[in-house]
């Protein structure tokens, strides 16, 4: 498996330490925290509201295109 992240100043060095890829393996651990969510279409936007079970502060971010 190889993770392919976007071209985002300071992802990268932030991957794995505050942004991860998977809800239930990291995100128990920091909920109710702030939560963001990178949106890559407009058919995953609603994905947000589900991660409302961890936390009820969520900023979704869509690079505008959506």
């Amino acid at each position: 498996m190889v993770d392919e992240l976007p071209s985002l100043p300071g992802y990268r060095e932030l991957w794995g330490r505050s942004i991860f890829q998977c809800r239930y393996c990291h995100a128990w651990e920091v909920r109710s925290s702030a939560f963001s969510y990178l949106v890559p279409a407009a058919e995953r936007l609603e994905w947000s509201v589900f991660l409302k079970g961890w936390t009820d502060d969520i900023v979704a971010f869509t690079d505008g295109a959506l």
